[in-house]
């Protein structure tokens, strides 16, 4: 094969990629009330760089959700934990296989943010458990729990984070038919 072959080959599957992430994240937003969630943004956080290559493509895709047990602030944030949905087709430190998330979001005064939160967040969603700053431990049943080594850090640059819990799934192992009980059902256990 040639290489013009190859780089075609290559941005045709990742464009049929991106229409299935599309195609995910949108489903789970019209089904998340059903299910007891509110989807909290329109759109979906990501990192995007010009200096870095890794923020020449999306890698990494996140959508937030709060139950719709929480009240509502004026804010338009509910007064409890803040719930996403990860995917991650590509790691570049690990180069693992592609992933979902479920993961649960505890912080310290949700009452104080100011309303929405715009795609430039995404690394408030994607870096805890990542970094140095944050410690990772397995709890049981492939739940782990990211909890800030140092508070103060957290409450500057990762607005108030006090705890992250989050179970894990092979992106290739989601189907229409299980991803309700995957995400729904790992927002419920954690």
């Amino acid at each position: 094969m040639s290489l013009e072959t190859n780089i075609t080959n290559a941005f045709a599957v990742i464009h049929q990629t991106y229409e299935n992430v599309q195609k995910l994240m949108s489903f789970v937003r019209e089904i998340s009330e059903e299910h007891g969630y509110e989807c909290k943004i329109d759109r979906f956080l990501r990192y995007k760089s010009d200096v870095h290559v890794d923020g020449y493509y999306i890698h990494d895709f996140i959508v937030l959700f709060q139950s719709t047990d929480d009240s509502i602030l004026e804010t338009g944030w509910r007064d409890g934990p803040i719930y996403s949905l990860e995917i991650e087709l590509f790691n570049p430190t690990k180069r693992d296989k592609p992933m979902l998330y479920a993961s649960k979001y505890t912080y310290a005064d949700i009452a104080s943010w100011t309303s929405g939160s715009a795609s430039g967040n995404h690394y408030v969603f994607y870096t805890p458990g990542r970094n140095d700053h944050f410690d990772t431990v397995e709890e049981n049943d492939d739940v782990y729990k990211i909890t800030p080594i140092n508070e103060e850090h957290a409450d500057k640059y990762y607005l108030g984070l006090r705890e992250v819990r989050y179970i894990g799934t092979p992106l290739v192992d989601i189907t229409a038919d299980n991803i309700p009980t995957i995400l729904f059902g790992g927002f419920d256990k954690l």
